[in-house]
Order: C-alpha cells, then structure tokens, then sequence
C-alpha cells in the first residue's frame, strides 16, 4: 500500500470485490488500544499523508490543522500485518466505507468534482496492531504538490469554496496530478459535466461526452479533464471535471 494507492484520488480506477465482512469479534480485539474517534483533527506532514499509519495526537479543530478524521471502520481480519497491508480486498474494503463521509464532509458530488480536497486512510502501527486494533481512520485534507495546507473548521469544508481550495491539476512526468488550487499548477477546474446512463462509461465514452461538453466551459482551445473511479460512480457521482490552463 505505497504513497498514493491509500488516498481515494479523482482517477479512473478498477474496483476489486469487496471483502466480506463477519459478524463475529476478533479475540485479539479485547485487549485492543482504542480506535480513533469521529471529528478529531490533525497535523501530520506530508510523508505521514504517504503512509500508512498515523500515531501522533489529534489537535484542537478550532486550531489550525491539516486533517479531518470523517469515518472510524473496522478490519475483519487477523491476518498477518504485512499481508494485510497489501491485501487488495481490504485496501478495496477501506476505499469503499471512506467514500461517502468523505463525500458528505466536503459537500454535494458537483462540488466534490471541482474541490481540491482528497481523502486517505490510516490503520494501526504494527504494534497496535499486534496489540489487537483492528480500526481503520478516514482523513480528508486538502494536499498540493508535497504539501498539505490548512483546512477550516467547519462543515461541509467546500461551503463556501475559496480559490485556493478548489481542484486544480499540477503536472508531473507520471501525468497529471489533482492539487488544491493554492499549489503551483497548469489547469484549474472550470466547469463539470453530469455523464448519463447507469452502466460505468468505458474510457472512449468519457473522452467524447468531454469533447461535446468541455470546450464551451473551458473557452480555450487547449484543456484538460478528470473522471470518476467506478466505486464513486455506484455511488452515485456522474461527474467529468473541465479544466482550463493557467499560467499560476
């Protein structure tokens, strides 16, 4: 679960079957440190943002702070915690119970579309692990380039959403990477589109339903545009994101 596999990015995605849940507690959880609660907020750096857990204490909201915590789930596993890691149904399983409170803290799917805030999950360190924390955190951040940068203390965190907050893309010579506005970038979100239909649009449907609609949003020759990921999709998000260059 390296870097960028753990944050729920605005990219088009395949979505693995999810890991069926029991209904049975672990043994090891009766000894368990506590799980982290709903609401509390957060200062770590950008290389904790990367990882895959989160030790250190949660700060006053009503100070600053980088980090939300939206949605406490649970593992239902035992599994050793280098497996665990890297099992692709439970990061899937994480993915898929982040999703919608991370959804409702920033606001409305339209404005999730042009926001540039981001979710990520966290699970127990090793030893907590070993200790029998069988949690795992939804954050929502609002992360640039190698930066993360404060977030208000209010709900839903786009309403109303400032310049510097809003989605932009900073490219890099992987592609493009979504950013909070405040972060050095090339386009900035102009506009989106509702895409129709039930079914998940193949690739080439993306591409035409962004030819017909971005060019009148963006009023520029040159643009660019973003997708959803199928679990976003089956919850209910049908927005493609046009964006115009800038030069900030």
């Amino acid at each position: 679960m390296p870097g960028r596999t753990r944050t729920l990015r605005f990219v088009i995605v395949a979505v693995l079957a999810l890991m069926a849940p029991l209904l049975t507690p672990l043994a090891a959880e009766a000894s368990a440190p506590p799980a982290p609660a709903v609401g509390s907020c957060h200062t770590y750096d950008w290389n904790t943002f990367l990882g895959v857990s989160d030790s250190s204490a949660p700060v006053s909201c009503s100070g600053p702070h980088v980090a939300r915590t939206v949605f406490v789930g649970r593992l239902w596993t035992d599994e050793a915690y280098s497996s665990m890691l890297n099992d692709p149904k439970i990061i899937q399983y994480m993915v898929k119970q982040c999703l919608v409170p991370t959804q409702q803290a920033i606001g409305p799917w339209k404005t999730v579309a042009v926001a540039g805030y981001d979710g990520s999950f966290f699970v127990p360190t090793s030893a907590e692990y070993g200790a029998g924390a069988r949690w795992f955190r939804c954050d929502v951040s609002l992360p640039g380039a190698g930066h993360l940068y404060p977030i208000p203390n209010q709900h839903p965190l786009a309403s109303p959403l400032s310049p510097g907050q809003s989605r932009c893309i900073h490219l890099t010579s992987q592609g493009g990477l979504p950013v909070a506005c405040a972060a050095p970038h090339s386009y900035r979100a102009a506009g989106v589109v509702w895409v129709p239909g039930s079914a998940y649009p193949s690739r080439s449907t993306w591409l035409a339903v962004a030819q017909a609609h971005c060019p009148p949003i963006v009023r520029t020759s040159r643009w660019y545009l973003t997708g959803v990921s199928s679990v976003r999709w089956s919850a209910g998000d049908h927005y493609l994101t046009c964006y115009r260059p800038t030069t900030t």
